[in-house]
């Protein structure tokens, strides 16, 4: 059964889209920055990874503000379906690339792995398609599983907030796989993209304030 959003929610949605894209790029640049004063591959990876996922959150920012403001400016003469499409397949794959990325960051690559050339590629035929949300369960599941181990060890505070962060994103793929069965998923989807994005902003505060001091 199709369940139909309410229009007005695509303004809230499209006020989160932006949240998650000024959280994650911020979080992308301080990763930078400490690439630069620490030199840890690592730390590039990482920004690498939030850039892309900041970047991608464009895309579903444009198709959810168009799809809003058509309804109300019908002279914007968009088709809405295909402003939907290109969005969300430039959404899908450029947050896989960024998942990919989070992945890499806390996996040890081999030597002989590094030494080899790649042509990386990202095939498009999970476009609108339920594997997508699948694929980025599975990448976050094994972040937030790499996060928990290096948590055990030490218990930071702010490493339990990156956990939960991670743990929201997950959910909010997991809802929206659930979204064709209830409306309520697709508004749990981006409660717990906002709570993400704001824990992942609350460490950000936090490590200036370490800064400052």
């Amino acid at each position: 059964m199709q369940q139909l959003i309410p229009l007005e929610f695509y303004a809230i949605a499209s006020s989160i889209y932006a949240i998650a894209f000024l959280v994650n790029m911020l979080v992308a640049l301080k990763a930078f920055r400490a690439f630069t004063l620490l030199k840890n591959k690592r730390m590039l990876t990482l920004c690498v990874g939030f850039s892309f996922l900041s970047i991608s959150f464009l895309g579903t920012l444009f198709a959810s503000s168009l799809t809003f403001l058509k309804s109300y400016v019908p002279s914007l003469g968009m088709s809405i379906n295909l402003v939907n499409f290109q969005g969300f397949n430039f959404y899908y794959t450029l947050s896989t690339i960024a998942y990919l990325f989070l992945a890499l960051t806390y996996t040890e690559i081999p030597e002989w792995v590094r030494k080899l050339k790649f042509v990386f590629f990202v095939p498009l035929w999970y476009a609108n398609n339920e594997v997508f949300h699948w694929l980025s369960l599975v990448l976050l599941s094994y972040v937030v599983l790499q996060n928990f181990l290096s948590w055990i060890k030490r218990r930071r505070f702010l490493q339990t907030n990156t956990i939960l962060a991670f743990v929201m994103l997950l959910l909010y793929h997991l809802m929206l796989v659930l979204t064709k069965f209830s409306i309520v998923s697709y508004l749990l989807a981006h409660i717990f993209l906002l709570a993400g994005s704001l824990l992942l902003a609350y460490n950000l505060s936090q490590v200036f304030k370490d800064e400052k001091k």
